[in-house]
């Protein structure tokens, strides 16, 4: 017997798996500050009067494998978006085709460019929830920041390792 899924069980399952992904990085990345793998140094020479200088000497670095496990979170949260809006394509009549997707524009004028060829299938109601999200309506930190900073990781991700640093 297979359960019939719910439309939105695909998205949500995105999410979920970015977050076992985050947690797994935080497991990591305890583990790894516990061992103390950088200590801060000061530097006394050349110094003016009153001037303060230190450095940071790393003894280890983070991991490269985390770069591949925030690649896989910032993946799975814009698959998510996309899942949700193949399900708002699948309450028209026409359906969603290959061009469908969630669109995440910096600029109106990108919007307008490329939003008509993504969303030409999705339920017109849900247009001007899309277009309210997108980065260049709000500098509302983080909601609609955050998700320009998504398609940005998204995208690099799909053509290099993400380097993680620690700040």
């Amino acid at each position: 017997i297979i359960a019939a899924m719910h439309p939105l069980d695909g998205s949500q399952m995105k999410v979920q798996r970015a977050k076992q992904h985050l947690e797994a990085l935080r497991r990591r990345s305890n583990r790894f500050t516990e061992r103390d793998p950088c200590v801060l140094r000061p530097n006394k020479e050349n110094l003016a009067p009153g001037e303060l200088s230190a450095r940071f000497e790393f003894r280890e670095y983070p991991p490269p494998i985390w770069g591949a496990i925030v690649g896989d979170v910032v993946h799975n949260l814009r698959a998510a978006l996309e899942h949700i809006t193949f399900q708002l394509a699948m309450l028209t009549e026409k359906g969603p085709n290959r061009r469908t997707q969630f669109p995440i524009s910096e600029t109106r004028e990108d919007f307008e460019r490329v939003s008509p060829g993504m969303l030409d299938r999705v339920l017109p109601a849900a247009h001007p929830t899309i277009e309210e999200l997108q980065p260049y309506n709000s500098s509302d930190w983080p909601e609609t920041v955050l998700l320009a900073i998504l398609a940005r990781m998204d995208n690099a991700d799909k053509h290099r390792v993400i380097i993680p640093t620690i700040n």
